[in-house]
């Protein structure tokens, strides 16, 4: 059985899209575990109303703690030998669940993974991953071919439960905890397989967390970003000139928004900095030229940073 947990806040509009989807899997023996994360608008009557109609939906009605610990309870509660997410604002394909089963079962890995579509409300496509078919990667080729390029989103996988024992998902972190998340059941010995299946939508909206500008949030990208440096340069040692990049990358991020946000002057952007140009020399065979010609002048030249920033901004 493959348990599918689903986080709900604030999702009214594509709640019922995202659970139909969910519904009309040609494989069937599904647990389908919705979380109603104290959601003040109509989504925690709508999860009802899909359990009494399916006795595959388990609903959790909790006060509101972030997706982070949604995902977490219903790690507690799933009951299926296999695991898996979908984001309330998204949906699957109809042989999704059939296709990533099949794979992690036939090549006997401890996850599968299917290509996605990042779409926009209309359904346009926007953005797609697609991966080989029966691909299959083992400790570090999983690393150094997803995970240092950040392609460690949980909704498109499918886990085995038992190598998720130990992990769960940082608490309060809105920014990188996927990644968290992957680094803390990765070892050497962990296997994965690709499917060439497309089977995963992520709807891009005004509303998504990727979309919105500088706030107290946008610092658990550094909080999670570290934390996930030092759970893979634990298993990985030999990774960490190149994950140590995660680290240089967000910390440019949130100085970026900062500057955005006229705020150069606070401790934390200083601390930042300092961090920044302490390691660039690490770092810098691994950036790309954009990367280092925008170090160097927000470093050197801030006046000058501070009038390209500006312009960017005004152009968007």
């Amino acid at each position: 059985m493959i348990s599918v947990i689903v986080p709900v806040y604030k999702v009214e509009k594509y709640l019922k899209r995202c659970v139909r989807s969910i519904q009309k899997q040609t494989y069937t023996d599904l647990e389908i575990i919705l979380i109603d994360d104290g959601s003040p608008d109509a989504c925690g009557k709508i999860c009802d109303e899909f359990s009494n109609e399916d006795k595959r939906i388990k609903v959790i009605h909790k006060e509101n703690e972030g997706l982070s610990a949604a995902r977490n309870i219903g790690l507690q509660y799933a009951m299926g030998e296999y695991i898996t997410f979908v984001d309330s604002d998204d949906y699957i394909s109809e042989t999704c669940y059939e296709r990533l089963i099949n794979a992690i079962e036939k090549y006997e890995t401890d996850i599968a993974m299917c290509g996605s579509l990042c779409v926009d409300e209309n359904g346009k496509v926007l953005s797609q991953d697609i991966f080989e078919e029966g691909k299959i990667y083992t400790g570090k080729e999983i690393v150094n071919e997803y995970v240092l390029s950040l392609k460690t989103s949980v909704w498109n996988k499918l886990f085995r439960k038992e190598i998720l024992i130990n992990s769960e998902f940082p608490y309060g972190r809105i920014h990188g905890e996927d990644l968290v998340f992957i680094t803390s059941l990765l070892s050497s010995d962990t296997r994965l397989v690709t499917v060439e299946e497309k089977g995963y939508y992520y709807v891009k909206h005004e509303g998504s967390i990727t979309t919105k500008g500088f706030s107290g949030k946008s610092f658990d990208e550094v909080y999670c970003k570290d934390v996930a440096y030092n759970n893979i340069v634990k298993q990985f040692p030999s990774i960490k000139e190149k994950a140590i990049i995660w680290k240089f990358r967000s910390r440019m991020n949130v100085i970026r928004k900062m500057t955005v946000n006229n705020s150069r002057n606070s401790e934390i952007y200083k601390l930042y900095l300092s961090w920044l140009i302490e390691n660039y020399g690490i770092c810098k065979r691994n950036l790309q030229l954009k990367e280092r010609i925008e170090f160097v002048i927000c470093h050197r030249f801030p006046k000058m940073y501070i009038k390209l920033i500006g312009i960017v901004i005004k152009n968007r």
